[in-house]
């Protein structure tokens, strides 16, 4: 009979038992339900806010990236080739010919550059005519004969290479003993002049002619140079100082007016000079007119 009874209770604890197991089952079932459901609407409100009454998406669309703007390039034009010149030292005189003519000097070019070409040939003795301007037989016969003798070929051509030679230190002067290209280096035949008179010094006059010549100054002197301008035989400003290139005018300007050639004005010279017969320089713009 007791053991019945403690079999029932047994049996009894058993039931409770799975009564509370099964409690604790449903409640655990039931909050996860819960959270399960809870998850979903936050998500649901996580991706989709109101805005004006309309559910809109959290996440805005990425913004749009401009297009670059077309890039645009620049040619920069190469810099200009810079020449070095050489400048030389106050109170010298450096005359180069600089040929515009396909970088030569030949015969029948005429100008300020063959002028200066003869200039030079006449101080290292190739030519005893004048610096006309003129590239005559004489001006020809005098570069071959410097070309010759400066190792050159004796084209009598005023290359790049004769002029570089002509202008520097090293070139050799004329031989003695050989003679030089005289007369006119403008033409082919020589024009004969009387041999000069003896000259004198003659004091300034209102009727007369001082006699000027290298080494001279003042106002006479400045006079014959500014007339020497207006011709075209000389350059520059006048300066009342009887200059070397004073002189080569003076001479030019005899050859041109059939004058005896010494660089030296006299009375003869002069007096042509101021006349209005004097002949300008060739290539020179003076029209004439002078007393």
């Amino acid at each position: 009979m007791a053991r019945r009874r403690r079999r029932a209770t047994i049996n009894k604890a058993y039931m409770v038992l799975l009564l509370l197991l099964g409690s604790v089952l449903a409640l655990v079932l039931y909050t996860m339900t819960r959270n399960a459901q809870n998850a979903n609407q936050t998500l649901a409100m996580a991706t989709f806010l109101p805005y004006n009454g309309v559910a809109q998406p959290t996440n805005p669309p990425a913004a749009k990236t401009p297009a670059p703007d077309p890039v645009v390039s620049t040619v920069t034009a190469a810099p200009a080739v810079v020449t070095s010149v050489w400048t030389p030292l106050p109170g010298f005189i450096v005359e180069t010919p600089a040929p515009t003519s396909g970088g030569v000097l030949k015969r029948g070019a005429q100008g300020d550059e063959v002028r200066a070409i003869q200039r030079r040939l006449r101080e290292l003795k190739y030519l005893s005519g004048s610096a006309d301007g003129d590239f005559g037989e004489a001006t020809e016969s005098a570069l071959i004969a410097f070309q010759k003798a400066n190792g050159l070929t004796g084209d009598g051509v005023a290359g790049p290479a004769t002029l570089k030679k002509l202008n520097s230190d090293s070139a050799k002067s004329k031989p003695s003993g050989s003679s030089s290209g005289s007369g006119s280096s403008s033409g082919n035949t020589s024009r004969a002049t009387s041999m000069p008179k003896p000259r004198t010094y003659v004091a300034s006059e209102a009727t007369d002619y001082r006699y000027l010549q290298s080494g001279s100054s003042g106002s006479d002197v400045k006079r014959l140079q500014n007339r020497l301008i207006e011709l075209g035989y000389l350059g520059g400003t006048a300066s009342g100082s009887f200059d070397y290139e004073t002189e080569e005018a003076v001479r030019d300007f005899q050859d041109r007016n059939g004058q005896w050639v010494d660089g030296i004005a006299g009375q003869d010279t002069q007096s042509m000079l101021f006349s209005s017969k004097a002949l300008a320089a060739r290539g020179s713009s003076y029209s004439g007119g002078n007393d």
